[in-house]
């Protein structure tokens, strides 16, 4: 029986020194992965760090480029105003053009029926200068309508690209958004 206990006792310590083996080895293992786990939590801090600095920087390019927008929105109808004017400022002297060119035609008819010849050169000559004051405010329209076109023309171009800069941005501003929110329950970003 003595034998026996021995043995077993025998057994028993050597399952109970396997044991304290297996746990010493477990609790390395574990004080290795505590120490990984706060490293990579650190990197992780560091890297949602630099992901919100970007993130500011791209809505402060975001605002920037906003704003641009809109003085380019404003002063594109400004000039499109002025174009507008213009055009009706075009047309209104082709009018008077043709109302003083139809009145010296019929100034000039009446002339040379009519016996005062002075007073129908005066005539004449009044709707020649009413023509030619129609024929340059026409000339004046027209190179206004020009240059408002020029101006619309060279104004579009930064719009464009400021269209395609915000689009860029607001692209990137939601991909950083995304990537900072938490999801669920869950108090941290997702891991990059």
């Amino acid at each position: 029986q003595a034998e026996q206990d021995i043995a077993r006792e025998k057994t028993l310590d050597a399952d109970a020194r396997n044991s304290l083996q297996i746990l010493s080895e477990e609790r390395s293992e574990l004080e290795d992965i505590a120490s990984r786990a706060s490293t990579e939590l650190a990197d992780a801090e560091q890297r949602a760090n630099q992901i919100e600095a970007a993130l500011a920087e791209t809505e402060r390019t975001l605002d920037r480029l906003t704003r641009e927008l809109a003085e380019w929105s404003a002063k594109k109808s400004s000039l499109e105003r002025s174009r507008d004017v213009a055009a009706a400022l075009a047309e209104t002297s082709t009018e008077q053009l043709s109302a003083a060119q139809s009145r010296l035609e019929q100034e000039m008819a009446s002339a040379q029926a009519a016996p005062d010849v002075k007073a129908a050169e005066d005539e004449a000559s009044h709707a020649q200068s009413a023509s030619e004051a129609a024929r340059n405010a026409l000339n004046a329209a027209r190179a206004a309508l020009a240059d408002a076109e020029l101006a619309e023309k060279e104004a579009r171009a930064p719009l464009e690209e400021a269209e395609r800069e915000v689009n860029r941005l607001s692209a990137e501003n939601k991909a950083l958004a995304d990537l900072l929110r938490p999801r669920g329950q869950d108090l941290w970003p997702p891991l990059i």
